[in-house]
Parts: structure tokens; C-alpha cells; sequence
């Protein structure tokens, strides 16, 4: 998270859509959200939340992709791949979180 922000500030002058790729703990998506178009690691429907959060307050939206833990180890982020399903009707309620799929 921080050398993202270190390479925005390094290059101000380039036009990019920055992407967040890696995990992202709940507490450090109000120093991310706005710094960012895409959140590739969206591990949990309480991560979900917490972005949709703090997106409704300014009315900025985030794109965001689940993270599926395809191998089933519990040392690995995300949801198991059983469970993405309900996300949807679950997510119903994350207005300010896009889908980029």
C-alpha cells in the first residue's frame, strides 16, 4: 500500500487507473480507497462493507474483485470457492462497490 502511494506521488504527471493487487486489511482501506480505481483482493463481505462505508461518505466509487481461496488452505486469503455465490445478493447492499467482472 505504501509504495503504491509512493509511486503516485513520484510520477503526478501520468495518467493511470491504479489498481490495488494484494491483501487489504479492513483498517487500511480509508488511507486506500481513493487512491485507487480497482481493489483486486476483496477477501471477505466484512472488507466489502467497510469500503462501501467510507465510498458512501465522499460518493466515490470503488471496483472491486473477490478473492476466491481456490486451494483451501487456511493460511491463504479468501472466500472458499462454495461460497461466492450468495455474494452477490449479499453485496446488494455495498452501493458504492462495482464489480469489474
Amino acid at each position: 500500500m505504501q509504495e503504491l502511494i509512493a509511486k503516485k506521488e513520484a510520477l503526478p504527471d501520468i495518467s493511470a487507473r491504479w489498481h490495488l493487487i494484494g491483501h487489504l486489511q479492513s483498517n487500511k482501506v480509508r488511507q486506500i480507497y481513493r487512491e485507487v480505481v480497482l481493489i483486486h483482493s476483496v477477501d471477505s463481505l466484512h472488507l466489502a462493507e467497510r469500503i462501501d462505508e467510507l465510498a458512501s461518505q465522499d460518493g466515490s466509487p470503488v471496483e472491486v474483485l473477490l478473492q476466491v481461496n481456490t486451494s483451501g488452505e487456511p493460511t491463504k486469503f479468501g472466500v472458499p470457492p462454495r461460497r461466492p455465490a450468495p455474494w452477490p445478493k449479499r453485496s446488494v447492499g455495498c452501493h458504492r462497490c462495482g464489480s469489474a467482472a
